[in-house]
């Protein structure tokens, strides 16, 4: 989990949620602002590896980086997502265990939802939905993921804040493909990330189960940002190893403040 600044490692956004009741010309205004942090590929970096000096490309363990979500935070209430790639290509101290602390600290962290990473599927889907998942106190989403014509994975998940229903999709790079041994993953295909983002995202909304809508994207969020449709007001990006700025506004979205 190697940084050169803190917007890689945290990416956080405001999502202001503005109701009117009544008559249009006597409008009562009912907002609710819910705060969502976005962390990826941590890829079981559990132990500090900082120098003295600090210097670009530091590793951060979870102490750290729990300390530095709450520091964004400071003074509101937040969801932590991910954007995948929690465990696998793991640092040493976790493969060892098979990343069982790992998801201890996610667990603890109070991670709420998490997209599907490549790196989730290296030991095989039975390792993901027999043991990854089960071991997840938080629902692990792939709303492009197709295991012999079925979907093997949540393709989203709603939660009720304040009023206001929040809707997390969660994609993973067609890439997996490539990335994973195919006697791993017999039957599985991954299907166009953006475009299954963008059908869920109006299935939540045409339905009436979101009023907000959260893409969890396992793949550069900067490089397919333009293909998201009006119904994806937030996107979080991963996988890219590269400095990444997370969340992008969408037009015609709700209002957005910068945390």
């Amino acid at each position: 989990m190697q940084f050169r600044y803190i917007g890689q490692l945290v990416a956080a956004t405001t999502v202001s949620a503005v109701g009117l009741t009544g008559a249009q010309a006597v409008a009562q205004e009912n907002k609710t602002t819910i705060s969502v942090t976005n962390i990826t590929d941590i890829h079981g970096h559990l132990e500090d590896k900082i120098g003295d000096p600090t210097k670009a490309g530091d590793e951060i363990g979870v102490a750290r980086l729990q300390t530095l979500i709450k520091q964004v935070n400071e003074g509101q209430e937040f969801n932590l997502t991910s954007s995948g790639d929690n465990l696998g290509g793991s640092a040493f101290v976790s493969a060892i265990s098979d990343d069982k602390y790992t998801l201890e600290a996610l667990n603890q962290m109070g991670m709420k939802v998490s997209a599907v990473g490549n790196h989730e599927f290296d030991k095989g889907t039975q390792d993901l939905t027999d043991r990854i998942q089960p071991n997840s106190e938080f629902p692990i989403l792939g709303a492009n993921v197709v295991k012999d014509g079925k979907s093997l994975l949540k393709a989203s998940n709603v939660e009720d804040v304040d009023g206001v229903k929040v809707g997390y999709v969660g994609t993973v790079t067609e890439n997996t493909k490539y990335k994973v041994s195919a006697a791993k993953i017999p039957g599985v295909t991954f299907t166009d990330p953006v475009k299954a983002t963008n059908d869920e995202a109006t299935r939540l909304k045409e339905s009436g189960e979101a009023d907000v809508v959260v893409a969890l994207f396992h793949e550069d969020a900067q490089e397919y940002a333009q293909g998201f449709n009006k119904d994806v007001d937030v996107l979080f990006g991963g996988d890219t190893h590269q400095r990444t700025k997370g969340e992008i506004p969408r037009e015609g979205a709700l209002p957005l403040q910068w945390a």
